[in-house]
């Protein structure tokens, strides 16, 4: 499967399973966006060329304002 040229929203890719799934993305050469609730993990992330969003998916309102950022920073590849 191609990767690359697409955008990626890994929820919860600020440790473990999904910040490795977000960088496989990466190097396979799509644009990844990480969502999740650490800022200390956010900062790193960023540092790695990732775009970083909060959101704690237990709240409905962060996740629809999570979605509304990442559409508004990728609006190409979002729509």
């Amino acid at each position: 499967m191609d990767l690359s040229n697409r955008t990626v929203l890994i929820v919860g890719g600020t440790s473990g399973i999904g910040r490795e799934l977000a960088r496989r993305f990466a190097a396979a050469g799509s644009t990844v966006a990480v969502g999740g609730r650490s800022p200390q993990a956010f900062a790193e992330l960023a540092g790695e060329g990732f775009g970083t969003f909060g959101v704690d998916v237990t709240d409905g309102a962060s996740v629809t304002s999570a979605r509304d950022a990442v559409l508004d920073r990728y609006p190409e590849e979002g729509r």
